[in-house]
């Protein structure tokens, strides 16, 4: 807070400088009376800067978004189409048979792991 209000004490002096300078006619030299190596003058700054950033990055993915809704085409299917119709049907076919084979392949590693390991010494008398 010291930090803003510094740079806003020494704003309002360039300001009334500046004001002071053009109705007066006078040729006064512009001085700002911010000390730059201040650490919460910095401090402040680098708010500042993160503040702008932000609105600059929110109203640019703003602006990316509007350009995706334009740049976006509809996809028109006719879900009367014969043709539609047998192409979903292999989908579904080809996507239940994966499913069964997965379901296979655990059910076969189940009994692999079920089953005991029989020890027989054929040495053995």
């Amino acid at each position: 807070n010291d930090a803003a209000v510094k740079i806003q004490a020494g704003f309002r002096g360039h300001q009334t400088r500046t004001e002071m300078k053009s109705s007066n006619n006078e040729n006064l030299e512009e001085e700002i009376d911010i000390d730059l190596d201040d650490p919460d003058v910095n401090d402040a700054a680098v708010k500042i800067q993160a503040g702008f950033r932000g609105h600059q990055t929110r109203k640019d993915m703003k602006n990316d978004d509007e350009e995706k809704d334009k740049n976006e085409e509809e996809v028109d299917i006719d879900l009367n189409d014969p043709e539609v119709n047998d192409a979903a049907v292999k989908i579904q076919a080809g996507f239940r048979g994966h499913q069964t084979r997965k379901e296979m392949k655990n059910k076969n590693e189940e009994t692999n792991d079920n089953e005991e390991e029989i020890d027989i010494d054929l040495d053995d008398p």
